[in-house]
């Protein structure tokens, strides 16, 4: 990030948002049509508990 300073804060916030739009409108819905955001949610919470606990 210090690379690119201001400018690449101004110009990744925008790649990002668009990123995950893409994201959400192409492949989770064509791929995921029946994953909700909360199962999502309770996946990745699981993932890292597991992580975490590898970790220990």
């Amino acid at each position: 990030m210090s690379a690119f300073g201001v400018l690449g804060v101004l110009v990744a916030a925008p790649l990002v948002a668009i990123a995950d739009i893409l994201l959400d409108e192409l492949y989770r819905k064509r791929h995921l049509p029946t994953v909700t955001h909360a199962d999502l949610e309770r996946l990745s919470r699981l993932a890292l508990h597991e992580r975490i606990s590898e970790g220990k």
